[in-house]
């Protein structure tokens, strides 16, 4: 009897990533282990590891990337959408060290270390507002270079005026989402090519909007309520679904026949689509990359280096 294929899922505690997780659980022949800031809450579920994981924290990444086991799939889905200026230790702005650095940080990590197995999948968790062209109602990244996006914490960041918790204050932690997920698709696109050479796929999705799911969680109590109960009703509008479903097609995107052997895409919902003409964009997906690393201290780049023999 084969091995269990071993998955890495980060922000498994909840929303998406809890669905994905139990969705992988339930398929048989699939390891899972999933993350989480905190672990201590998360329900026990047959086929399912917690690990602790915090993105901000690269202490916590070297401790996850310091297992053994290889894997044959990364799910990177652990997001945060700050609604006031949040910093990490280092004094980047969170949302986009988290959502971003946090997961360059964790697959250099695995790759330096020979952690993906042969034919591992890489799944990139971004969003459909990372595309200005599609009416999310989001507004618009501002992705120039990663030192601006760290440094985006001003209190007039929108350059409206406004106090940073007001409304251009809750505007701009919404830009800088939208920035952190275009960099999350520009990642997918440039990784897959990069990894193409060494049989690692690399997708990027685009789950929808969930509404019900855990995206808010650190956003005021009333914000959180109209999240859990006013927002339902919008799933009747298109791109709008569940954890559920889109947890369906995450956990296919990471083990799924359908889509092995399939590299620099861009899934939104259940559909390969063409992602926004920023992410597109090859050059702009190199510097990215570059500075990223370059941010992070990371040389030489592991995903141009010769890839180590998997752990055993």
């Amino acid at each position: 009897m084969p091995a269990p294929r071993a998955v890495l899922i980060t922000g498994g505690t909840s929303g998406l990533g809890l669905a994905a997780a139990r969705e992988l659980a339930a398929r048989g022949g699939v390891a899972v282990t999933a993350t989480g800031r905190t672990v201590t809450s998360a329900p026990p579920l047959p086929g399912v590891a917690w690990a602790a994981l915090d993105l901000a924290d690269r202490d916590s990444v070297a401790r996850i990337v310091a297992g053994s086991e290889p894997l044959h799939a990364l799910v990177a889905n652990a997001g945060s959408q700050f609604t006031g200026v949040q910093r990490t230790a280092a004094g980047w702005e969170a949302t986009f060290a988290i959502n971003h650095l946090g997961h360059v940080d964790l697959i250099c990590g695995l790759l330096a270390a020979g952690r993906l197995a042969p034919g591992a999948r890489i799944v990139i968790v971004g969003s459909g507002t990372h595309d200005p062209a599609v009416r999310t109602g989001m507004p618009a990244p501002r992705l120039t270079t990663v030192r601006a996006a760290v440094d985006d914490i001003g209190p007039d960041a929108d350059g409206d005026g406004d106090a940073e918790r007001g409304r251009g204050g809750a505007r701009a932690a919404r830009r800088r989402y939208t920035t952190s997920k275009l960099a999350n698709v520009m990642t997918g696109l440039h990784l897959a090519r990069c990894l193409a050479g060494r049989g690692v796929t690399v997708t990027a999705f685009d789950p929808g909007l969930m509404p019900g799911t855990g995206l808010v969680r650190d956003a005021p109590r009333a914000v959180q309520l109209l999240w859990r109960t006013a927002a339902q009703g919008l799933r009747v509008l298109p791109g709008v679904t569940t954890a559920a479903v889109s947890g369906r097609v995450l956990a296919d995107l990471a083990v799924g026949d359908a889509w092995a052997g399939r590299t620099g895409i861009y899934v939104s919902l259940d559909r390969v689509r063409d992602a926004s003409v920023q992410a597109r964009d090859v050059a702009g997906q190199e510097r990215l990359w570059a500075e990223s690393l370059a941010l992070l201290g990371i040389a030489p780049d592991p995903a141009a280096a010769t890839p180590a023999a998997p752990s055993v």
